[in-house]
């Protein structure tokens, strides 16, 4: 399963901001086993949020958006949800009575510009925000999600976490991608490349969300092209994790030997999962 991180704000554009929604989504994502395909950052602009959206739709299952949806005139993000998918802003009276109880807390007046944060398109489910006034969106269309979430960073992570998460892996089957990393030291990355480059060209290459075996091997590898098999059926093509590391992490350890023996620079290596 693919997805697409998109980030909506001119202040992204022009280096006012650091954009580190992106990456809190796709820590979420991988962890549940979701494929992150593309990320894209966009300005307040109706014409490029459409062709983002529609790019990201013709080739991921799931599409997050972030940001474009406060009060300011320049937030159009919600406005152009509506159109593409071809349906009404509507008054939502629980995220209604949510800003105006948040506003009048702080002090701050409940005019018609906060009024507007309770106005949803009618075709989303709402994703209630309690820790601010712009509540998160979920589409769906043709068997595939879009959802837009507001783009401060604190209350893009409740959402993800509390509303977004859930509601993926209810909608989904969902499988689990395991990352390890090996880290070394004492060892150059182009010569590290040279020994491992056998077990690396026996990979399956993945295209278009499926995998095809690649049995070319370089001539004078040091580390032996491991027997990996390409299985399509597993996890949306993703080869076996102990047939790929098994080897890998026997044939790092022989490095570290021989490096050893031959009193030059130890590679260590740590892994993490």
């Amino acid at each position: 399963m693919k997805a697409t991180i998109i980030t909506i704000g001119d202040e992204i554009l022009i280096g006012q901001i650091v954009d580190t929604n992106s990456a809190s989504i796709a820590r979420h994502l991988n962890a549940a086993g979701i494929v992150v395909a593309e990320k894209e950052s966009v300005g307040d602009d109706r014409d490029a949020i459409v062709a983002a959206l529609r790019r990201a739709m013709d080739g991921s299952d799931v599409t997050i958006l972030t940001g474009g949806l406060g009060p300011t005139k320049d937030d159009i993000t919600k406005r152009t949800l509506a159109e593409l998918f071809g349906c009404e802003l509507v008054r939502d009276e629980r995220v209604a009575r949510h800003v105006r109880r948040m506003l009048e807390s702080r002090g701050i007046a409940y005019n018609d510009l906060n009024r507007g944060q309770s106005l949803v398109p009618a075709c989303c489910t709402v994703l209630f925000n309690a820790h601010g006034t712009a509540p998160g969106m979920w589409f769906e269309r043709d068997g595939r999600v879009v959802v837009s979430l507001p783009g401060v960073p604190f209350e893009m992570e409740h959402l993800m976490q509390d509303e977004v998460m859930p509601r993926l892996k209810a909608r989904f089957a969902l499988r689990q991608i395991v990352h390890r990393t090996l880290i070394t030291s004492g060892l150059a990355e182009s010569m590290l490349a040279e020994r491992i480059a056998g077990w690396e060209a026996a990979l399956p290459l993945r295209q278009a969300g499926r995998c095809r075996e690649r049995n070319t091997e370089p001539q004078g590898a040091e580390m032996p092209a491991p027997a990996v098999p390409c299985d399509p059926g597993r996890a949306g093509g993703y080869f076996p994790l102990p047939v790929v590391f098994a080897p890998f992490l026997r044939s790092i350890a022989k490095l570290m030997m021989n490096g050893m023996e031959r009193n030059t620079s130890v590679p260590t290596t740590t892994s993490h999962v």
